[in-house]
Formats: structure tokens, C-alpha cells, sequence
């Protein structure tokens, strides 16, 4: 699952107000009361060290003091997440036509160049 920005608002909102917290220790829990997984936890917690929303030291999670505004996808996990998760929606519900189309794509793009970028467009 790829958390919206609603999560990362509420995620950021908890830590302000439990800051420090022990994520080694509580992850489980946390994600157990927000019907979320450890996973996605993790992986939130890793998207704002990447922004320098926090610091994480030995498993405890603080707030970054003056934190400037910035936008989810300058973290290079995030980035990586989404991409991720606009493969496996492709992959799901893509036609057997479009999925053979982008094959194709990416078999004669490696003829020509070498196997060096994938594309994500399935049009």
C-alpha cells in the first residue's frame, strides 16, 4: 500500500505530540490501532528522515527543529514506492494487449540501448 498524504498528516501529527517515540517498541501497536501494517509504519517514518521531518537514533523517532515545507516526492523511497506501485497496477489491470505492447517496448529498447530504463506508460 502506498499511504496517501492523509497518513503522512496523521502519522506527523502523532509523532508531534509523542515525539519522542520509541518505534522499535510501539511500531507494532501503532499499526495495529490504525489498521495499518509494521510495513507501512517503517515506511512513512523512513519518507520523513529522507525529508529531515525527524531524526531516528537507536529505534526513537524526534522531530527535525526548523523543518521547511516539502513535497513527499523528494524522497527517494516514496518516489521508489509509487513507482512500484504504478507496475503493479499496470500489471493488474492492463490488458493482455497493452501488456504485450509494453514487452515489446522494453525488448526492443534493449536491443537498441541495453537494458538500462523501464518505462511505465502501458498506452
Amino acid at each position: 500500500m502506498l499511504p496517501t498524504r492523509e497518513h503522512f498528516k496523521w502519522l506527523y501529527s502523532f509523532l508531534h505530540k509523542r515525539s519522542p517515540f520509541d518505534v522499535r517498541r510501539y511500531a507494532d501497536d501503532l499499526a495495529r490501532s490504525r489498521g495499518w501494517t509494521k510495513e507501512t509504519i517503517l515506511f512513512m517514518i523512513q519518507v520523513f528522515r529522507e525529508l529531515g521531518f525527524i531524526t531516528v537514533e537507536n529505534g526513537i523517532v524526534s522531530l527535525a527543529r526548523d523543518v521547511q515545507k516539502r513535497d513527499l516526492t523528494e524522497s527517494p523511497s516514496y518516489r521508489l514506492k509509487q513507482a512500484q506501485a504504478e507496475l503493479e497496477h499496470m500489471f493488474l489491470y492492463s490488458s493482455y494487449t497493452q501488456l504485450k505492447r509494453w514487452f515489446d517496448s522494453l525488448y526492443e529498447e534493449e536491443k537498441v540501448n541495453g537494458f538500462k530504463t523501464i518505462r511505465h506508460d502501458c498506452s
